[in-house]
């Protein structure tokens, strides 16, 4: 039989003592544990973030281009708006690191650092001008670390690249001092490229480094755009004693102090003192300007600049400044000395009041006679292109002056060409010029010659005694010895009077033109072109045209421009029925009048002046370009308008109204009018004067009337009427009979016929 006693007391309190002892220690063990586990990943967060922020860092420097500078950060971790100043300052505990990049889109660079995270902030100069135009910020560190501190140092080394020194602490975030781990690094970090730079190379103090060494020398350097030099500048040398000092074997090139070039010698004693001495290329020129182009106006050239004033603040030269002299020297027995020279000197004053960029200049040329050592002038040419030869005071386009002159002989221009041929200008047998050749036995076979024989200077040639060309008295006869108004054959020209071409010939003229079409002949007043005769492939052109009638004017106040009108007082030119006729014409007071004969265009006083039976003796344009007064009747112009005459204003056109059965057009509008903008007026009308284009010709204008007459109708009977159904009804195709036709013709003539007498009863009433 089993017992159904229970635990005794003592056997609880024991088994409870064993269970609170057991409970203790696995309390104590697990929180231990939990310690230590977390205190492991306290370190093991530090360490991660600690590697990460080395690791970057360590990318980011082998990466650049250049490490630009390490400073203290400002305050805030916005690098961008750091000025130079604040990247001057001394790195303590959080400082930020600039890198630059050859990348613009990561160019800059910065680590940047505080107390709470450590940053890396990627600027974007992509505009590449100069200036961080966005930029993107990483948070290296959580926060779960606190940044004790992070020190960047920036070495340079002899030889090598630049690098970094980085010092890096960094602490668990936590409350409790049992988890507070501490993680510190500290390490160098080098470039592995060599620098490419994609901004400005600036050192961090002025004019206190170098860039090489007497024995750490660069290379080559090669520069894109321009080199500032504060102090000296030495090529060939080490001895930097002038501004710049070339020398290249045993020639010196220097600028000294005072500004002066010397080539050749280092003590120059001008701006620029050229001095060589006779060696392997004495033959060649010291100088040479040479340019090698396709373009014409591309040469060498040598430049003489005068200013008075000062360079900084030039002012206009005045009358008889010297601009520039080119000088020749030679030494004498004692000293160099100016013998010859050429002058570009002010002929007057440049810049005047009246034209800022008047620049009057003379050019003046200089010899030294033998037995002298005074310059004489020799030569002059003019700022006005007058050219003097033995004078400073040139009157004429070529003025020679040989007074004064040692010469054997007084011609003051003489061209020997052979043994048979000589030319003079001015020679002593009364001939201003005199060209004369002869045959080998000297006989005189040809001869030009300008004299002033007798009181006419003449000009004349001869061919073994007998003129072909003469000049006397401002004509000119060719082919015959003198003038004589056309009577025998040849050619007159006379500079006041009328010229002749005289032939018996078939052909009296031919103009043969070999080069591409064109102009044959060109007519031109008062020296402007107005027209001429124009070839293009087989068709000549007479432009600018206007073909016009002669005609006799009756009455008064006809000017160019206004419509006459024939009145039937005609003649004939020169009072010969055989030749042209010449309307009596009058002022046109009539609308559309069809005795237009055209428009008034001038009148013609050289016929008259050649006959008297031609007096009184005009031009009436008839056909082509003209200008031609329209008047106001209402109705605007636009154009291609036709325009017929007008009653309006005398002597006017206007715009076609077509209220008669026949328009007699006399020109179509070459321009617009709007009346509106029109001021000019006569008796109340307004009017204007247009270029038109003169096509007379009869319009035909029974549409117009028809229409008319059918408005009429619908006005009379109120009725609508559709005159273009009436016509188609009328002309319909084979499948209307004939019946309906003629019905329909019936129709349209009943109703025109209708609306005839309604209209004479409608003006009887």
């Amino acid at each position: 039989m089993k017992s159904k006693k229970g635990f005794t007391l003592m056997e609880l309190l024991i088994y409870v003592s064993m269970l609170a002892i057991v409970g203790g220690l696995l309390t104590s063990i697990l929180y231990n544990s939990i310690k230590v586990t977390s205190r492991e990943n306290a370190s093991a967060e530090v360490s991660q973030q600690l590697s990460l922020t080395l690791s970057t860092i360590q990318k980011l420097v082998g990466d650049s281009s250049l490490i630009e500078a390490a400073y203290e950060t400002p305050g805030d971790l916005d690098p961008t708006n750091d000025t130079a100043e604040q990247r001057q300052a001394a790195c303590s505990d959080f400082c930020t690191l600039m890198l630059r990049f050859e990348d613009d889109t990561v160019d800059p660079t910065w680590i940047v650092s505080d107390g709470n995270e450590i940053r890396l902030v990627r600027g974007d100069d992509s505009e590449t001008d100069g200036s961080v135009d966005g930029e993107t910020t990483t948070q290296i560190t959580t926060d779960k670390v606190i940044v004790d501190y992070l020190r960047f140092a920036r070495y340079e080394f002899a030889g090598g690249h630049t690098s970094a020194k980085v010092d890096i602490s960094l602490t668990y975030n936590t409350d409790n001092e049992n988890f507070n781990v501490t993680r510190t690094l500290t390490s160098a970090i080098g470039r592995v490229t060599a620098a490419t730079f994609d901004d400005n190379l600036l050192p961090n103090t002025p004019d206190s480094f170098d860039i090489g060494a007497s024995n750490y020398e660069w290379q080559d350097g090669l520069f894109a755009g321009n080199m500032y030099v504060g102090g000296n500048l030495s090529v060939g040398t080490t001895t930097a004693v002038y501004p710049i000092h070339i020398v290249a074997s045993s020639t010196n090139i220097v600028v000294d102090a005072d500004g002066e070039v010397g080539i050749g010698t280092i003590t120059p004693a001008y701006t620029l003192d050229l001095i060589t001495d006779t060696g392997s290329k004495s033959n060649e020129p010291v100088i040479n300007l040479s340019r090698h182009t396709d373009e014409a106006t591309d040469n060498g050239v040598i430049s003489f600049t005068k200013t008075r004033g000062t360079n900084s603040s030039p002012s206009a030269l005045a009358a008889e400044d010297e601009i520039g002299v080119i000088a020749v020297r030679g030494w004498t027995s004692d000293q160099y000395r100016l013998s010859a020279a050429i002058k570009f000197v002010a002929d007057a004053e440049w810049g005047t009041a009246s034209d800022s960029t008047d620049m009057p200049q003379r050019t003046e040329f200089y010899t030294t006679p033998d037995g002298s050592a005074t310059q004489a002038l020799r030569m002059i040419l003019l700022s006005n292109g007058n050219v003097g030869i033995g004078t400073s005071t040139p009157a004429g386009a070529l003025h020679i002056d040989t007074r004064g002159v040692d010469t054997a002989d007084e011609e003051g221009i003489r061209v020997d060409t052979g043994i048979n041929e000589s030319q003079y200008v001015g020679s002593a047998n009364n001939n201003l010029v005199h060209h004369l050749w002869s045959d080998a036995d000297g006989d005189g076979v040809y001869s030009i010659r300008a004299s002033d024989g007798d009181t006419n200077v003449r000009l004349y040639a001869q061919d073994d005694g007998t003129s072909y060309f003469g000049v006397s008295g401002g004509a000119v006869a060719i082919g015959k010895t003198s003038t004589d108004n056309g009577v025998t054959a040849g050619l007159e020209f006379n500079a006041t009077g009328l010229s002749y071409i005289t032939t018996d010939a078939a052909l009296p003229l031919n103009i043969n033109r070999l080069t591409n079409d064109g102009w044959f002949i060109n007519f031109k007043r008062d020296g402007s072109n107005v027209g001429n005769i124009t070839v293009s492939g087989g068709t000549v052109t007479l432009t600018a045209f206007t073909g016009s009638h002669y005609a006799t004017i009756h009455g008064l106040g006809i000017e160019r421009g206004l419509l006459v009108d024939m009145d039937g007082g005609n003649k004939y030119l020169y009072n010969n029925p055989g030749l042209e006729i010449a309307y009596g014409v009058s002022l046109s007071n009539t609308e559309n009048s069809n005795k237009i004969l055209g428009v008034y265009l001038s009148e013609d006083k050289e016929m008259e002046a050649d006959d008297p039976h031609n007096d009184n003796l005009h031009l009436i344009a008839a056909v082509g370009n003209m200008d031609l007064w329209v008047a106001d009747d209402g109705e605007d112009i636009g154009i291609g308008d036709l325009l017929v005459s007008s009653d309006l204003i005398a002597g006017h056109a206007m715009k076609d109204p077509r209220a008669d059965g026949e328009s007699y057009i006399v020109a179509r509008a070459g321009e617009n009018i709007n009346w509106s903008n029109v001021t000019e007026s006569v008796n109340g009308i307004k009017h204007k004067k247009i270029s038109v284009l003169i096509d007379p010709f009869v319009r035909n204008n029974t549409d117009v009337q028809i229409e008319a007459l059918v408005n009429k109708i619908e006005e009379l009977t109120g009725q609508d009427i559709d005159l273009d159904e009436l016509m188609r009804e009328q002309e319909k195709d084979e499948k209307t009979s004939s019946t309906q036709a003629i019905l329909g013709a019936g129709l349209l003539g009943g109703l025109l016929g209708g609306a005839v007498i309604l209209l004479l009863l409608e003006r009887k009433h």
